[in-house]
């Protein structure tokens, strides 16, 4: 089986990784805070300087002459390939799904007008669908961390379609 997007090899089915740290109150304070709106001071700060420096690079982006594109990326809980898996931290964080920190960039996005691209929702139906880890490697923790060489290809053949089908104009007019 091949995977079309990519066209390679769809990888093997991985095991079914738990969620193995517990979830004491203090760790989802911490850890697992960017899944909720903020409740904290702290956040709400974190939150504002965030959103200012965007609006700030947009700023000076579009003074250049330039067009501005956010990316938003995956954290490794919100794309694993196993739905059960995900379903069990949102069950534990009392959260309908992971991606509330995408969704309010792209909130961030539409009220200062700028385009946000969010991919981590579409890593993770590609997860599920070809049962493939996007973080991690094998020789480390499976579907944990970082991207793999499969997430990076992923996100540049997102990337490079949405810049060339919204920037690159035709070479020939027809």
């Amino acid at each position: 089986m091949r995977s079309l997007l990519l066209n390679r090899p769809v990888k093997k089915q991985r095991p079914k990784i738990e969620i193995q740290e517990k979830l004491s109150p203090r760790k989802i304070s911490l850890k697992y805070s960017i899944y909720k709106e903020p409740r904290t001071e702290v956040w709400q700060e974190a939150c504002r300087v965030t959103e200012g420096l965007m609006v700030l690079m947009r700023d000076e982006v579009v003074q250049k002459g330039a067009d501005f594109l956010v990316v938003t990326l995956s954290i490794t809980e919100q794309v694993h390939p196993d739905i059960s898996v995900r379903q069990e931290l949102m069950e534990k964080l009392d959260v309908d799904d992971l991606f509330y920190p995408d969704r309010r960039i792209k909130t961030l996005g539409d009220r200062e007008n700028f385009e946000v691209m969010n991919i981590a929702r579409y890593f993770a139906e590609y997860a599920e669908e070809n049962n493939v880890c996007l973080h991690g490697f094998d020789n480390a923790v499976p579907c944990g961390g970082h991207w793999n060489a499969e997430a990076h290809l992923l996100a540049g053949k997102m990337i490079a379609q949405k810049l060339c089908s919204d920037h690159i104009k035709p070479l020939v007019k027809i």
